[in-house]
């Protein structure tokens, strides 16, 4: 995690935030930060084996309440943010840097990581 957060930290400090109509900054920053990516693990925890992708809200409950439900059944399921890439992205430091970077959140798949920009 000290590597992404310090990705962050630096380019924060030499190229400042990112305006979402700056592409060309915007390709630069996603991709030093999948490189960062990965390097981090993507492997499932200890008995799991069937990956849960989930987003978004089901009535008033959020999907990944349920993603973690299954994956605590003793199933096999389990969901991004049980992998060392997904806990970090999942970090609220990390998170609060990326915020300031720019008006966006991040979406993360098993290899992928999606820029979402805020309207």
């Amino acid at each position: 995690m000290n590597n992404v957060i310090n990705f962050l930290d630096v380019w924060l400090k030499n190229k400042g935030t990112i305006d979402a109509s700056d592409t060309s900054k915007l390709k630069e920053f996603m991709s030093g930060l999948g490189a960062e990516i990965d390097n981090l693990s993507i492997d499932p925890p200890e008995g799991a084996s069937k990956l849960i992708l989930y987003g978004g809200m089901n009535s008033d409950v959020p999907m990944w309440r349920i993603a973690e439900g299954a994956a605590n059944s003793g199933q096999g399921y389990y969901f991004i943010s049980q992998t060392e890439a997904g806990s970090v992205l999942n970090n609220d430091v990390v998170k609060k840097k990326i915020n300031e970077k720019g008006n966006w959140y991040l979406l993360f798949t098993e290899r992928t990581v999606s820029l979402i920009v805020r309207k």
